[in-house]
């Protein structure tokens, strides 16, 4: 049971580190549309 929650919590740890630019740049991009269309707009 040890190894089987050790092997769980390091697939999930390999998970999250992958996924971490993708919800960064998943976050980045609307506030990066925001700024530019505020920038541009008059």
């Amino acid at each position: 049971m040890q190894e089987l929650t050790s092997t769980l919590s390091y697939s999930y740890l390999s998970l999250v580190n992958s996924g971490t630019p993708f919800l960064l740049l998943y976050f980045r991009i609307p506030t990066t549309c925001l700024l530019l269309r505020g920038t541009f707009t008059p």
